[in-house]
């Protein structure tokens, strides 16, 4: 077990990308605390993953209450040497067809939080510790329609870089992940939403 005693928190643990995540860290012996804002999916995630997983309900574009979150789980699991920064929306942002609340959403959900989500973890890591950032693909292929999307994944990617030239003297680890596309259920219920003909974003 490569994770053995190994203790991780993941936002936006209760679907997608970061559940999955989630089966795999416990699976390879990692203790694993999740976060989500929707009650019912991440109490899923829960009955899914088992009683060793902490869940806990918390907006991550909640900074008080993101931290809050974080302070509970390290103080039931132990400071943190896996943080992953996963938690976001997808969103079609069209120049030209975008409202300033759309916009604003994207931004503030996947940059913004991811920020203070890193702020939040600090404290709390070990030496050592890894913190991962999840990007995308948009923020290098350019693909029509997701402006605002692809600009807060620009944004991750720079912010990864900068973040590892003024770590701390403890050295904590940053990489950013940047797979394929992935098939989850924000791209779900985007395709729903074109079908519908409505532009839009899926919390998770």
């Amino acid at each position: 077990m490569r994770l053995k005693n190994k203790v991780a928190i993941i936002t936006g643990g209760n679907s997608g990308i970061g559940l999955a995540t989630a089966r795999v860290f416990l699976a390879e012996g990692a203790k694993v605390a999740i976060t989500g804002r929707n009650p019912k999916t991440l109490a899923a995630a829960v009955e899914e993953l088992g009683g060793d997983v902490l869940a806990l309900q918390v907006d991550v574009t909640d900074v008080a209450a993101t931290e809050k979150a974080f302070a509970e789980a390290a103080e039931k699991l132990g400071n943190f040497d896996v943080v992953f920064a996963n938690a976001g929306i997808a969103g079609e942002t069209a120049v030209g067809k975008t409202t300033l609340e759309q916009f604003e959403a994207v931004v503030r959900t996947n940059f913004t939080a991811v920020f203070f989500t890193v702020q939040a973890a600090l404290p709390h890591l070990n030496d050592g510790a890894s913190v991962i950032l999840n990007g995308s693909v948009h923020a290098v292929l350019g693909i029509p329609g997701y402006s605002a999307y692809a600009g807060t994944k620009g944004a991750v990617r720079a912010m990864t870089r900068n973040c590892l030239r003024t770590r701390s003297a403890r050295h904590p680890r940053q990489p950013g992940h940047a797979g394929r596309h992935q098939d989850t259920d924000l791209e779900y219920a985007r395709d729903d939403r074109r079908r519908q003909g409505c532009p839009g974003s899926a919390l998770r």
